[in-house]
């Protein structure tokens, strides 16, 4: 009626009560219009007067119900786009039939607005087929996993041997290191050797005992080896992992000398 009486004037017309929908929906959707255009909101007047209850919510994972609002996280990067489409308000309006205040947002006139609620309901009706087409698509998919050949570790047949290379070997104490040091010597490589003991010591030209848990006498190993080769290694291996103690073997002793 308010819109008929002054059809020219640039108000903005928002009702508190509308046939089919509650009349607490209505007048939220109404105080967010005025919230929108700039209006002050005593929000502290608004929130103040209700019946609080407070309620436990889980603090474990364990009872296997979600609190979170869904998201569109599983979506396509592609699909952006279309995803603010869907949240815009607009197309809320369009969807929910709101023809009044969907006229009035676009600023139609009396004359145009005779039109509009069939519309919409073919828009409804068109949106609400595609979005049904579009989820019986997904039913035809499902994720498999292929399984892919491993790939073939290097071995020494493959490593080029024909020039002599400087070789740093973390050594481990059963033995695998040094056996492997002695292979690549008698390839014509230089080996530096160090190894995982109580303290530290230079044991010969190119092998070394140093604390693990001690920096310098890491540093001191290093940067001997380094003035030896020139800063120059064809390669580093750690070995001192195969030192450590099987999971079901392990005390507490062993874990605080890790």
């Amino acid at each position: 009626m308010g819109r008929e009486c002054l059809p020219q004037a640039q108000l903005a017309w928002l009702p508190s009560l509308r046939q089919g929908q509650s009349d607490w929906r209505r007048i939220l959707q109404s105080l967010g219009e005025l919230y929108a255009r700039g209006t002050p909101i005593d929000w502290r007047g608004f929130d103040g007067g209700y019946f609080r209850q407070r309620i436990d919510l889980p603090t474990y994972p364990f009872q296997r119900r979600r609190y979170w609002l869904p998201t569109d996280s599983g979506r396509p990067a592609a699909n952006s786009s279309a995803i603010a489409v869907e949240s815009s308000p607009i197309l809320n309006r369009m969807l929910q039939g709101d023809a009044d205040e969907l006229a009035q947002e676009l600023g139609l006139s009396y004359e145009k607005r005779q039109w509009l609620p069939e519309f919409l309901e073919l828009v409804r009706r068109r949106h609400q087929r595609e979005t049904l087409f579009a989820s019986i698509q997904n039913w035809f998919y499902e994720i498999q996993w292929r399984p892919k050949p491993r790939r073939a570790e290097p071995s020494l047949e493959s490593i080029d041997f024909s020039n002599a290379g400087r070789w740093l070997i973390f050594a481990d104490r059963s033995g695998f290191g040094r056996r492997l040091a002695d292979v690549l010597e008698s390839k014509g490589q230089i080996v530096y050797l160090v190894n995982a003991q109580d303290s530290y010591r230079k044991i010969e030209k190119n092998e070394w005992n140093i604390r693990p848990d001690n920096q310098k006498d890491c540093e001191f190993a290093i940067e001997e080896i380094l003035r030896d080769c020139g800063a120059s290694l064809k390669a580093m291996i750690h070995l001192w992992c195969l030192d450590e103690a099987k999971t079901e073997d392990l005390s507490i002793a062993e874990l605080e000398r890790a």
